[in-house]
């Protein structure tokens, strides 16, 4: 009877002890589990404290980014218009180590431009802005704009400080431009005004509009961008461009060739008539005719009209034309070493030779006689492959990787089709990603962000 007792009692023992083991073991996970929530609850306040910091270093990043965008391209222009200036007149000086001169003044004006870039942007001033979740929240404690000219560069350093009900984390970014160097091999003077910067761009077959500069308020002779009323005067001139308001007119007689160190000359009217030969170096704009008289031995010309271009005999090297009306030629052409020339009217006819050689490119957008040129295995002529007449049809060789005809309804529909192969981009042997020397390269921003650990 006994030992039965003691077996219960043992039993109830047993029994009470597991009873207390599953309670301690049930708090024990409770407790963990309570303070698992609690540090989830503190981790999700801390990631949204610092997603509204994010937010605070997008918006500052992005109104910084904004603001160096759109005023980013008139500095560089302007301090690059007051480089090539200062170049013409090294070009033209005694200096006797020109290249040094030139690339030391290439980088003060770099310094010079890089300074007015850090003030636009210490000026700007950026309006504080409220999140639409009452909950979120972030602040500018402080920003910093920095230039250092040993790099070209500006930093802007801020550190914003985001916000979630009571918990605050901090954020510190670093936003850095650069501003690109000017190229010591430009070979167009910007002048001053707006000028279009890709030279050899015929959508101004289109529109009207001639690549031009202002009309400057300084007459020449300037060290600028300058006005002047006697074409005489061209020969003497050593600045980055001449702008006649009206038309610049010479006698026949006498011979303006030299090399003008690319000039530019933008007439208003009409240009001409004049020797040029063994002119090198020189941009002609003008929205009249030009007529030249002889053209021998010429060098790197840029020469663009609205009007006709007439010329007694022309030899061209390294050049480029653009003609917005006819190209009249009296005797002897020869486009020559990798010159262009792009006519939108006609290539009128004549009893003298028209030859393109050495892998040069012509463009005609009128009538052009192709039995009347003579073309090498090098070059190409593109035209526009009429079909309205049994003499023009005879004109045009088939087969022939030397012509390339372009249907007329085809160009008539839209006629940069035939044209996009005479601008710089449309040349074959020209890499298209190499950079424009006339364009700056822009860096992308650099931005940096830290995150603080308290």
């Amino acid at each position: 009877m006994n030992n039965r007792k003691n077996e219960n009692g043992y039993a109830l023992v047993i029994v009470l002890f597991a009873v207390v083991f599953i309670m301690i073991t049930s708090a024990v996970f409770m407790r963990g589990s309570i303070s698992n929530a609690k540090q989830e609850k503190i981790v999700d306040t801390n990631n949204l404290a610092y997603m509204a910091a994010e937010m605070g270093v997008d918006y500052y990043k992005w109104s910084y980014i904004n603001e160096y965008n759109a005023i980013k391209k008139e500095i560089w222009k302007r301090y690059n218009d007051r480089f090539l200036a200062g170049k013409a007149v090294i070009n033209n000086s005694k200096e006797s180590n020109k290249p040094e001169a030139i690339k030391n003044m290439a980088k003060q004006k770099r310094i010079d431009a890089l300074e007015e870039l850090y003030i636009k942007l210490r000026e700007y001033n950026i309006a504080p802005v409220e999140l639409a979740a009452e909950n979120y929240k972030f602040i500018k404690r402080a920003v910093s704009v920095t230039r250092d000219t040993s790099e070209y560069s500006i930093e802007i350093i801020g550190d914003i400080d985001g916000k979630y009900n009571a918990t605050v984390k901090p954020l510190e970014f670093t936003l850095r431009f650069v501003m690109p160097e000017f190229n010591v091999d430009q070979t167009v003077a910007g002048g001053q005004g707006s000028q279009d910067g890709g030279v050899k761009n015929l959508d101004w077959f289109k529109t009207e509009k001639l690549p031009f500069i202002d009309k400057p308020s300084v007459k020449c002779p300037s060290i600028n961008a300058c006005l002047e009323t006697n074409v005489e005067n061209i020969s003497n001139f050593k600045g980055p461009a001449i702008y006649f308001a009206g038309d610049a007119v010479k006698d026949n007689n006498g011979n303006l060739g030299k090399d003008y160190k690319n000039t530019s000359i933008y007439v208003e009217g009409k240009l001409g008539p004049f020797n040029v030969n063994k002119m090198k170096n020189i941009n002609f704009y003008a929205k009249g005719n030009i007529s030249f008289k002889n053209m021998n031995n010429t060098d790197s010309l840029l020469l663009m009209t609205l009007g006709n271009f007439t010329v007694d005999q022309a030899e061209l090297n390294r050049s480029f034309i653009g003609i917005g009306g006819n190209f009249v030629p009296k005797k002897h052409v020869s486009i020559d070493s990798s010159s262009t020339l792009a006519v939108r009217g006609n290539w009128e006819p004549n009893s003298g030779k028209q030859s393109i050689t050495n892998n040069s490119k012509v463009c005609v957008g009128g009538n052009v006689y192709l039995n009347k040129i003579t073309i090498d295995s090098t070059s190409k002529i593109y035209y526009v492959l009429r079909n309205n007449t049994i003499e023009d049809t005879k004109n045009y060789p088939k087969n022939d990787p030397r012509y390339i005809g372009i249907k007329e309804s085809e160009y008539k529909n839209n006629p940069s089709i035939l044209f996009k192969n005479c601008e710089s981009s449309g040349n074959s042997t020209t890499n298209p990603d190499a950079p424009n020397p006339t364009e700056p390269f822009w860096e992308k921003p650099e931005i940096e962000v830290e995150y603080y650990k308290n």
